[in-house]
């Protein structure tokens, strides 16, 4: 089955294989293609999705495509970071499973195929000093909030403690990424970046989660969450590393 591509005013053409499972039922676990929205305008020129949603079970085997991610037509990244709007797609059906739209500044409507609202996802940078641990908020159109903060405090601070041991090992990441390219005669990726600790739990305001992540799991519970809003959480979450 070769459904349009809703993202791509060229109108390309892309493959998409069976979908895997529901993805409304038993709690499950997915990661998001590396890097979530970033470069979606090299992969949207070549009709490809911008990101893909897989599902995945223990010990990360891969359990076949379940969303395709396309960026609305004509989109592009703003000045204070904030991502375009998107499509989630079903990779079975080429069903619309939501559409995420710029709201202001590190904001996102979420809404159904049929446009009824399903809720709101927000993003607040960490604060000026380490560890800047940024935090996420989804609050469903019924007005039920969840917020995940960025990595541990724990973690953070070993990773501050330890950050003089980064810089080195970054220049060894360049170094390597550059000989690498030389070898394939491509270009170099200097974009080699070290993140901080990233494992994130969402917690909701009367306690118990919903979503978590814990690299390269997203852990979905669909009895907590709605499943669309947990799914466009997990790949802006995923564009931010």
């Amino acid at each position: 089955m070769n459904p349009t591509n809703p993202g791509n005013p060229g109108n390309h053409q892309y493959t998409v294989p069976p979908r895997a499972a529901a993805l409304d039922g038993a709690p499950y676990s997915v990661s998001v293609s590396a890097r979530g929205l970033a470069g979606f305008e090299r992969r949207a020129a070549d009709g490809a999705p911008a990101a893909t949603v897989e599902r995945t079970g223990e010990g990360g085997a891969q359990g076949g495509v379940v969303a395709n991610v396309h960026v609305i037509a004509g989109a592009a990244r703003a000045a204070d970071g904030t991502w375009p709007g998107f499509a989630l797609v079903g990779a079975g059906d080429g069903t619309t499973l939501c559409t995420v739209n710029p709201a202001g500044p590190a904001a996102y409507e979420v809404r159904a195929a049929d446009g009824a609202p399903l809720g709101r996802l927000t993003r607040r940078a960490g604060g000026f000093l380490p560890p800047r641990r940024v935090r996420w908020t989804a609050e469903a159109a019924a007005g039920q909030r969840w917020t995940g903060t960025v990595g541990s405090r724990s973690a953070w601070t070993a990773y501050v403690l330890l950050s003089p041991l980064w810089f080195p090992l970054w220049l060894v990441l360049v170094a390597y990424s550059f000989v690498d390219a030389l070898l394939d005669g491509t270009r170099a990726d200097w974009a080699v970046r070290l993140t901080g600790p990233v494992r994130t739990r969402w917690r909701a305001a009367g306690g118990g989660g919903g979503l978590g992540f814990k690299g390269p799991r997203y852990r979905i519970e669909p009895d907590r969450i709605d499943h669309r809003l947990a799914l466009a959480q997990a790949v802006l979450h995923a564009s931010d590393h």
